[in-house]
């Protein structure tokens, strides 16, 4: 058996949509935890990755290689343009402040700010009470796309063992 070389290889958009998932349920925790006059950049950075995420696995379903995926680095506002241009709009319509919210959140995650903060920094990051139910959309939305690849994938490994669903 000849391996693909990695930059050909398909990503399985399911397994980034459970770990998407597993990252919005993280962010969620900390809010939780977080005293409510204190913003924690951990639960937008786990907010973010979500939402990358999520996106990620859309445009795995879509076709978009290993290689494609890394190249949007992690860059949420490009890869909802490019999510987008696959169709993304036909499964979830994101409103003005849906947009703001991940554009303001993008300006702070791809940069890597999230990660590691400048000591005594002054960050205008979005209120999670907005972000949190613009990346469940997200996800709510990519679920379904996610899984019907999964299952796309599983009769197509059937087919080419021979076997038929």
């Amino acid at each position: 058996m000849t391996r693909q070389r990695r930059e050909d290889r398909d990503m399985p958009a399911y397994g980034l949509w459970v770990e998407a998932s597993h990252f919005a349920e993280a962010a969620h925790w900390v809010h939780e935890k977080t005293s409510a006059q204190s913003t924690s950049t951990v639960a937008h950075f786990l907010y973010g990755h979500a939402a990358e995420l999520a996106l990620k696995a859309f445009l795995a379903a879509k076709g978009l290689t290993e290689e494609g995926l890394k190249s949007l680095r992690h860059d949420i506002e490009e890869a909802l343009e490019t999510a987008e241009a696959k169709g993304l709009s036909s499964c979830v319509q994101l409103s003005k402040v849906d947009r703001a919210v991940l554009s303001s959140l993008n300006a702070y995650y791809a940069e890597k700010w999230l990660e590691y903060p400048e000591a005594g920094g002054l960050y205008r990051l979005p209120c999670l009470s907005d972000v949190a139910p613009t990346v469940q959309r997200l996800l709510g939305a990519v679920g379904p796309v996610a899984e019907a690849d999964s299952s796309r994938r599983a009769q197509e490994r059937l087919r080419r063992r021979g076997a038929t669903p």
